[in-house]
């Protein structure tokens, strides 16, 4: 069966289902990925990670989980800037391979990156042994994102710090409906061309939607035990970051 039609067919709020479909859709496109999301943004991605982290200091013994980390561009960035070390997590092994070819070529130091499959809602990782969490449009794609915000703040260290980036639809009716003309349209249709996958491109736009309409990310965040939560919106709103602390009283 075709992943677009299974996208037809799949209720996005089906967990099991939607984990299977996400797993499978970016195994698929994983060579592709990066070109589309450069194309697909106007190269505006690489600038919202760089501004995600202006208020972010860590040493180069602390870690940073790059959370649904896809291909490692939020993981890499972060690299750069701290020489920290780094976990790859992300439940499409193609994507982590592409992330780990990355990090050969660009002469990184390899032992400073670790990359792990698996689920954001079942962290294999210790309590309390991470400094920062990173995640870049990815939080929609999770089949539980409140499991997913228990099980980091669990393996957030006190102080640590949770970044989170994430599509959203602008409020400006004008810009809302260009973006939506886009994202609807114009999007699936380069995707198909560049990846061969419509699926993939069809699903972009329906995830935002569902992800705007039935999710309240500050409160799972509140309820998860995070605090000195904020959200910034870059680029007209097209993009919103979720920031927050784990901060034990």
């Amino acid at each position: 069966m075709s992943y677009e039609n299974k996208l037809n067919e799949i209720n996005l709020n089906d967990k099991e289902k939607k984990k299977e479909f996400v797993r499978d859709m970016f195994n698929s496109i994983y060579r592709t990925y990066d070109l589309l999301n450069h194309i697909l943004s106007f190269g505006i991605d690489i600038y919202w990670r760089k501004k995600s982290l202006k208020n972010i200091f860590l040493r180069d013994t602390d870690t940073c989980l790059d959370l649904a980390a896809g291909t490692g561009d939020y993981g890499i960035e972060v690299y750069k800037k701290f020489q920290c070390n780094i976990i790859g997590y992300d439940i499409a092994e193609n994507s982590l391979k592409v992330f780990q070819e990355k990090v050969k070529k660009k002469n990184f130091d390899e032992t400073k990156f670790t990359y792990i499959v698996g689920e954001a809602e079942k962290l294999t990782l210790q309590d309390e042994s991470i400094n920062l969490i990173t995640i870049a449009f990815g939080i929609r794609n999770f089949y539980d994102s409140q499991q997913a915000l228990y099980e980091m703040f669990r393996v957030l260290k006190s102080g640590g710090r949770l970044l989170i980036l994430e599509f959203s639809l602008p409020k400006n009716k004008i810009i809302q409906s260009i973006y939506r003309f886009y994202f609807e349209k114009i999007l699936p249709l380069i995707g198909r061309l560049i990846s061969k996958d419509n699926s993939a491109y069809k699903y972009l736009p329906e995830s935002v939607k569902l992800f705007e309409q039935e999710k309240d990310i500050v409160s799972e965040m509140i309820k998860a035990g995070f605090r000195e939560i904020k959200v910034e919106p870059y680029t007209f709103g097209i993009v919103k970051l979720y920031s927050a602390k784990k901060s034990l009283e």
